[in-house]
């Protein structure tokens, strides 16, 4: 191994198949290493023998920061003290293996000239969506006026399509009462419990990114009686969107006007709480940021209807925790499901996880062969140019600080 090595690192165990996905897409490129060491906090538990060894010893986090190119932070924090013990010239590019990026100082990283990337939807592989076609209404869904085929794919991906598909389980979990139902085959019940339906109920969407577009697309065939969402950015108009759905060249602008199209109402932020106060089923599905961390907090709570279900699959501080516990054992949440929780990893003991209402996943919705896949490509894309010199093509949030 020679002193040009390019040094993937891993930074913990968790999401334990990207850094598998990644070493098979690298397996055959020359100087190029694909390693791992420990999670840089007290509470990481090794599941097994880190890449990194030393006389037989495994690397510490600060020491095998210091020799590799591409970081990968997973859960680990990057912040200004793990920077300043650990920079060094090799590293070239902090990447996520995914979307957040709530763990890294990206400040720090910037005043030491250190770019900082992550892989967003939009950058992974489409996934053709034939029937999408259709499904708006029957005047939307007419043949285009450049005489393209109505078989022409639309397209998304598999990290927000798969989400999506995890939180329709989640609510159907809710719904069908899933842990309930569990007890009742325990205990040889028949009939036991009664659960919900979708079918007209009121379902309320808070965000319309992608993993939001791909949900929609999903809800409307359980034809509730209302599907709004609610979102920071302004609506298209009703105009935009039928002329959108018919002729946009451009594959997730078409996705995002289908699923617009199929919207009860499509609201500004400012109406969230009346919204709120509107809803049976309500989907948590917006970024964490400083505005909306802590959105479903007592006022949100106190606005639903009692027995109002609530689904996350997007970051687990968008929920208050006290606000979160008392409505469930209030009974006012009538139910929780959701694959993020505030505290991560997820501790089984943890009073919200073990709420019998709670359907709670360990961060997987957008763990696939597909989605991994991609992602491993977009970091292994990033390790090839750093060892032939050439420019990062990586989602670089701090750019503009560099």
């Amino acid at each position: 191994m020679g002193e040009q090595d390019v040094v993937v690192l891993f930074c913990g165990h968790d999401f334990d198949a990207g850094f598998h996905y990644t070493a098979e897409a690298l397996r055959s490129e020359p100087r190029i290493r694909v390693v791992r060491c420990d999670r840089n906090d007290c509470r990481a538990t090794r599941a097994e023998t880190p890449s990194i060894m030393v006389e037989g010893e495994p690397l510490t986090f600060a020491d095998a920061l210091k020799t590799a190119s591409v970081a990968i932070p997973l859960m680990s924090k990057f912040g200004e003290l793990e920077l300043s013990q650990s920079f060094s010239p090799s590293l070239k590019l902090i990447l996520q293996f995914g979307v957040g990026l709530e763990g890294v100082d990206i400040r720090a990283a910037s005043r030491r000239g250190l770019p900082v990337a992550n892989i967003p939807s939009k950058l992974l592989p489409p996934l053709p969506y034939a029937h999408l076609q259709a499904a708006a209404d029957d005047d939307v869904a007419a043949p285009r006026a450049d005489g393209e085929a109505q078989d022409e794919l639309l397209s998304s991906n598999a990290n927000a399509a798969s989400c999506a598909e995890l939180a329709i389980f989640l609510v159907l979990s809710l719904a069908k009462k899933l842990r309930e139902s569990a007890l009742s085959v325990q205990n040889r019940r028949l009939g036991k419990p009664v659960g919900d339906t979708l079918l007209g109920s009121r379902i309320l969407v808070v965000g319309f990114g992608d993993i939001a577009r791909e949900l929609t697309l999903r809800l409307k065939p359980f034809r509730p009686k209302r599907l709004a969402a609610v979102r920071r950015s302004p609506w298209p108009s009703a105009d935009s969107v039928h002329d959108a759905v018919r002729g946009m060249n451009v594959a997730p602008q078409r996705l995002e006007a289908a699923a617009s199209a199929l919207l009860d109402e499509r609201l500004p932020w400012e109406a969230l709480h009346d919204a709120v106060s509107r809803s049976d089923y309500i989907f948590v599905c917006c970024s964490a940021t400083a505005e909306t961390r802590g959105l479903v907090n007592r006022e949100f709570l106190a606005k639903a209807p009692k027995g109002v279900r609530i689904v996350n699959v997007t970051r687990g501080v968008l929920l208050d925790y006290d606000a979160t516990l008392e409505a469930l054992e209030s009974g006012h949440l009538g139910g929780l499901g959701t694959d993020v929780s505030c505290k991560e990893p997820v501790d089984p003991s943890d009073r919200i996880v073990a709420h019998e209402r709670v359907v709670t996943f360990p961060h997987v919705a957008g763990v696939t062969h597909l989605s991994y896949q991609g992602m491993a490509e977009v970091v292994a894309e990033q390790a090839r140019r750093i060892r032939d010199g050439q420019p990062l093509t990586a989602n670089v949030v701090n750019a503009c600080d560099l």
